[in-house]
């Protein structure tokens, strides 16, 4: 099955509830591959839109099919991540929303996979994956 166009979608992590702002798939040249997607421009764009005075995420997903979608994620004040459970949360019930997408969704992070699962009944959204220490550090007081 042929990938679908981009999807963009803007939340915040402050719950609740959880701000979900979410544009409908567009055809647009420039975001149809998620590889080549200005992340980066797009998200400081839409962060510095007066809609969001304290900043926004921005998650780019691509629908792959029902169960499976693509993902990355601008952070407000960080730039992109290499993996967002609250973006791939996001994504998934944005896509539920839309009609695209099943309850449980594989979503494909630059750091990794994560199962996510929607349960509308009761509006719970359950995420499932790998814990991995990517960084060490100390900081002296």
């Amino acid at each position: 099955a042929a990938m679908q166009l981009l999807s963009v979608f803007c939340f915040q992590w402050y719950l609740p509830p959880l701000d979900l702002h979410s544009s409908p798939t567009r055809p647009s040249s420039d975001l149809e591959d998620l590889e080549n997607t200005a992340v980066k421009d797009i998200g400081e764009a839409l962060g510095a839109h007066p809609d969001f005075p304290q900043g926004v995420n921005v998650g780019y997903m691509q629908i792959v099919d029902r169960s499976r979608l693509k993902l990355r994620v601008y952070e407000r004040g960080v730039g992109e991540t290499r993996a967002c459970g609250t973006g791939a949360c996001a994504a998934v019930v944005a896509g539920c929303l839309q009609g695209q997408l099943d309850d449980t969704v594989e979503v494909q992070l630059r750091g990794g996979q994560l199962s996510v699962n929607w349960r509308q009944q009761d509006s719970h959204v359950l995420m499932t994956g790998p814990v991995t220490t990517v960084y060490e550090g100390s900081v002296q007081l």
